[in-house]
């Protein structure tokens, strides 16, 4: 007995609030369809045929069937089966199955949301080329084959399929499916509509929040039936095209946080590996070997002026080694909650040194700066500290008086000049070398 079809018609794109398409998909029809030799199994019965007629039955479309198609990856380009290794990876994959299917007079039917903006575009823009259009479809799907003729719809076949277990939907142009222009996009304006039954053909079309159903029975009403949706249908695609821009434009804002975010785990990298640098048994070595040195250099700078104010009248020899000590601990404290650093502690000493000098420091100094006037006033200090301690040269019977090899002029010049005398001896032994 010949089965009657429902004309599925076109219904309005329906779109997430994320921007993804939602379509309605006539995914299998019941019928007889033709497959190459090679893509049956090699079975006597069927050898020599050049192509194998297979029956698809609706009774096949099983609540077992339905089921194993939910969620399924809908593709495009070609039939690649789909596995948990290339599913996400190989590109071919734009949506997925939404949804229980169902069946319906003899044709099965599922929902699938389009994420790909590309598919999405092929989809709805009737202004492509009909090859870049995506209507039709083709179910990828594993099964039985029953060896058996007989015939359906006054077509014969030589097989029939059973027990379908669905793996994917793949989207096609138009005329490229195998099961014909009825297994296809179902959303969509025809192409090719024609008149069915008795010329009688229900229209159902949804416009804003309003479902109508509309009967004609000529080709003047199928027109006007046809004007109504493809307005319909350009209102929505504008909608479309909006959230689809809306999205491009989030997604390059996160590309750009995501960006910001490798250069942050990055940064984050490298101050673990500094740190880690800086806990090695080496670094602490070297640090705790800085720390001696510049305590060293501290102590020769504050004797050296703690003796100069003993010359000036600034402060009593008896309380020489007193007021060194108070000078000592001031330079070796912070003036704030920040932890006391070596650098803190070269920019007290200079601070101190040139304060009770009666200089001011330059407002553009920084820390370079200090740490070469830091330096300076090093040198200055174990000089003079070591002719102090030198014995005095006998000239014509009589002692010499020493002479401070800072010599004279302004305080920068008598900062200057030893670290000038050092590079210069640092520049020959280079020279030399």
């Amino acid at each position: 007995m010949k089965r009657q079809f429902t004309n599925r018609q076109p219904i309005n794109w329906r779109l997430d609030p994320d921007g993804a398409l939602r379509i309605t998909i006539c995914a299998l029809k019941e019928g007889v369809y033709s497959y190459g030799i090679d893509e049956t199994p090699n079975v006597p019965e069927l050898q020599g045929l050049s192509e194998v007629r297979e029956y698809i039955p609706a009774e096949e479309f099983t609540t077992e069937a339905c089921v194993s198609l939910e969620g399924k990856n809908v593709v495009v380009d070609e039939h690649e089966w789909r596995f948990p290794e290339n599913a996400l990876k190989d590109g071919l994959t734009v949506g997925a199955v939404a949804g229980a299917p169902y069946a319906e007079n003899g044709e099965l039917y599922c929902d699938a949301l389009i994420y790909d903006p590309s598919a999405i575009k092929a989809i709805t823009d009737d202004t492509l080329p009909p090859e870049e259009r995506l209507v039709e479809v083709s179910a990828g799907y594993d099964g039985d084959l029953v060896i058996e003729k007989g015939t359906f719809d006054g077509k014969a076949y030589d097989a029939r399929q059973t027990n379908f277990r669905f793996n994917h939907i793949l989207l096609l142009p138009a005329g490229k499916g195998r099961c014909g222009k009825e297994v296809r996009i179902i959303n969509q304006k025809p192409t090719e509509a024609k008149m069915a039954g008795e010329n009688k053909v229900l229209l159902k079309v949804q416009i804003g929040n309003a479902a109508r159903t509309f009967r004609f029975s000529n080709e003047d009403d199928q027109r006007e039936a046809e004007t109504m949706l493809e307005e319909d249908r350009k209102f929505n695609a504008e909608k479309l095209n909006e959230a689809v821009e809306a999205r491009s434009a989030l997604e390059a804002q996160i590309k750009e946080l995501q960006a910001q975010l490798a250069e942050h785990d990055n940064n984050l990298k490298e101050a673990k590996a500094q740190i880690e640098e800086l806990l090695s048994a080496e670094m602490q070595e070297a640090l705790a070997t800085e720390a001696t040195e510049q305590g060293e250099d501290e102590q020769a700078i504050v004797e050296a002026e703690a003796e100069n104010m003993v010359e000036e009248g600034e402060m009593k020899a008896e309380n020489e080694d007193e007021e060194k000590e108070k000078i000592l601990n001031s330079v070796r404290v912070s003036n704030s909650k920040q932890k006391v650093t070596l650098a803190m502690r070269r920019k007290n000493t200079v601070d101190f040194v040139l304060s009770r000098r009666g200089a001011s420091v330059p407002s553009t100094w920084d820390q370079k700066a200090y740490d070469a006037a830091f330096e300076t006033l090093a040198v200055q200090a174990r000089t003079q500290n070591s002719k102090k301690k030198a014995p005095a040269r006998v000239v014509n019977g009589k002692p010499s008086k020493v002479v401070n090899s800072a010599g004279s002029g302004n305080n920068r010049d008598r900062m200057l000049n030893p670290m000038r005398i050092r590079n210069k001896a640092r520049s020959a032994e280079k020279g030399g070398a």
